[in-house]
């Protein structure tokens, strides 16, 4: 540990090349290693560019630049006003940082004019994976002079916002933002604004101390001048004694690196699966979720799997226990949330199901030990973890009856539980299941994540009635998100003995480069697609979507998708029609792709001349067909 006065603080993050300790391999999941290299003399000297993520605070400690894959997220520093006047630090000279293990820890004492000069404490720490936490408080400020508004501004280039996540009801909580100039709202746990490639994540667990929260405006996001301007707008509720507390982080996605051949990764019973999610009641496990204690029945199914070339994970649920678990017996009046799930009480598994409170350092040292011993003892290679999303909770994180969603408590579970995974296998998967909304730096060290049984019950024959291609557009896009993409559908019985409603699905699929758990869908005709795609070979492809401002084809004269891989000189397209009716039209594929290209049905190799460069094609409704281009 050392200490030094910096103006500056600078982070590179490097997120490909190494996982986070040296004795750990490389695996499918690359995690960060950690920060090295943290401070910097001058206040105009940069790290270089070859990190993933950036960090430059302003001597205040609040962010100058936020910096991911080479692109910059803010447009302008953030800025803390209270009453209206920007905060400045005290003095000319930036206030201590202390770096220490993984993460870099700093001070700010800043000061208030309001109107006589108070005191306010910035606190805070950048992480092993960018997260930066932020501690911003006051002590005795006199009734007087406590302050009616503080409030913090983020800005953001326009190029870098097209959408905004959150967490929500179903067709809330992804917006697109290209038509709108302002939204409002109020308090919400997180959210995020981004593109198809990286974006910003906001975070603040609880709304304590902040009187307005549950109001309309309390969040605002507008847009002017060339940029995105977020801003936090907090009327305080003093304690009694004149303190005042509020937390929130910061932090870029994605969250790391898509690992190297990704899609590889299937999930029984796909074709091509090597991996397979084991239900506790097939291993023995004493309770829902729990780790199995019968170590014989565990390892007779891993070892069966194993000879078949499949990976077994096993299905856990770190953060929720049952009632009848000896350590939730032993531990419920620090644990206990209020949320539970009693459809458990009358099946087969003993007890409650219930959530613990991840912020209790006895739930992190038990979910620690208990699944990490559990992996090792197993030389278990994959798992899967349920109920990764975020709950609403209450006395997780303080006394009292105001809503909570507790979220980084959990963070060095999931680490220490993926670590462990890697410390058995060069090739490892990690799984997390969040279909309540991507809360993804509580998980950030994981390789996958499952989403799509926010559906369930809701969707029909076409999940089009109920989402949007937003939706799908921003919680399928491992790109943005660093995390491996799995749909899980969950179409009704008599929805999945047709092909149509799964041919639909797979078609949204294909167009977005998801995988897919085929898990309530028609598996022929999830295969079917899968099919196509391994006669192409997708698994170290390039994936360009029909979104791209240069996609690899488009098609005039119909509303018909255009997705596609690039492999050396062969190209796959993806040709996906989307609506309740057939379309036609000419398909042209870029410029880009050669004067001289050559074209072909895919499966079927049959040749298809071009006229003028374009074929006419026919897509049925809620269909795709594919082709492939040769130089």
């Amino acid at each position: 540990m050392w200490q030094r006065m910096y103006t500056l603080l600078a982070v590179a993050l490097w997120g490909v090349a190494a996982a986070s300790h040296a004795q750990v391999p490389v695996t499918v999941a690359q995690v960060p290693k950690p920060p090295t290299n943290l401070m910097t003399d001058s206040p105009n000297r940069r790290l270089p560019a070859d990190g993933d993520k950036h960090v430059e605070l302003q001597t205040l400690g609040l962010p100058r630049q936020l910096t991911v894959n080479g692109n910059d997220l803010l447009s302008r520093p953030v800025e803390l006003l209270i009453d209206g006047k920007k905060v400045l630090s005290e003095g000319d000279v930036a206030e201590t940082m202390t770096v220490e293990g993984e993460q870099t820890q700093f001070i700010s004492n800043l000061t208030i004019d309001n109107p006589v000069r108070s005191k306010l404490m910035l606190e805070g720490a950048v992480e092993w994976d960018g997260l930066i936490r932020f501690s911003l408080s006051a002590d005795s400020i006199p009734a007087q002079y406590r302050p009616a508004e503080i409030r913090y501004s983020i800005a953001l280039p326009d190029s870098a916002v097209k959408f905004l996540h959150r967490p929500g009801v179903l067709g809330k909580r992804n917006v697109d933002l290209q038509r709108l100039t302002t939204l409002t709202a109020p308090y919400t746990p997180f959210l995020w604004l981004g593109n198809d490639d990286f974006g910003l994540f906001w975070l603040s667990e609880h709304a304590k101390g902040w009187r307005n929260a549950q109001q309309d405006g309390a969040i605002t996001l507008r847009r002017a001048q060339g940029e995105w301007l977020l801003t936090i707008n907090i009327q305080p509720q003093f304690q009694s004694d004149g303190s005042w507390h509020h937390e929130f982080a910061l932090a870029t996605t994605p969250v790391k690196a898509l690992p190297q051949r990704w899609r590889e990764w299937r999930l029984s019973p796909a074709r091509g699966r090597n991996a397979y999610v084991i239900w506790p009641n097939e291993i023995g496990a004493t309770y829902f979720g729990y780790p199995a204690t019968n170590k014989l029945q565990t390892t007779t199914y891993l070892n069966r799997l194993r000879h078949g070339g499949v990976v077994g994970a096993p299905y856990l649920c770190p953060t929720w226990i049952s009632t009848e678990a000896p350590e939730w017996q032993r531990e419920k009046e620090h644990w206990a949330t209020g949320v539970g799930d009693g459809t458990f009480k009358s099946n087969l598994w003993s007890g409650e199901f219930v959530h613990a409170c991840t912020a209790s350092e006895t739930w992190q040292s038990f979910a620690t030990k208990a699944f990490t011993d559990y992996i090792k003892a197993n030389s278990l290679r994959a798992i899967y973890m349920d109920n990764a999303q975020i709950y609403r909770t209450k006395g997780c994180l303080g006394d009292g009856n105001e809503a909570e969603y507790p979220m980084l408590g959990q963070r060095s579970v999931y680490r220490s539980i993926s670590t462990a995974l890697r410390n058995n296998g060069s090739k490892t998967l990690s799984i997390v299941h969040s279909s309540g909304g991507i809360n993804a730096f509580s998980f950030s060290s994981a390789d996958a994540l499952v989403n799509g049984e926010q559906y369930r019950g809701k969707v029909t024959s076409d999940y089009l009635d109920v989402a949007t291609l937003t939706d799908f557009r921003v919680e399928l896009n491992g790109a943005q998100w660093g995390l491996i993409p799995i749909f899980l559908p969950e179409l009704p019985e008599a929805q999945i003995k047709e092909a149509g409603p799964s041919r639909k699905l797979m078609t949204l699929l294909l167009l977005h480069d998801s995988g897919v758990w085929p898990q309530w869908v028609n598996v022929q005709e999830v295969d079917r697609g899968l099919e196509q795609l391994d006669r192409f070979g997708i698994v170290d492809a390039q994936f360009v979507a029909y979104y791209r401002q240069s996609p690899l084809a488009r098609v005039q004269g119909a509303d018909i998708l255009v997705s596609g891989y690039q492999r050396n000189d062969e190209t796959l397209l993806i040709a996906g029609n989307l609506q309740k009716a057939a379309a036609q039209g000419s398909l042209c594929p870029a410029d880009s792709l050669g004067p001289n290209a050559k074209l072909w049905s895919w499966p079927e190799r049959e040749s298809i001349s071009l006229q003028n460069g374009c074929a006419t094609i026919r897509v049925e409704a809620g269909s795709y067909r594919m082709y492939r281009v040769s130089r």
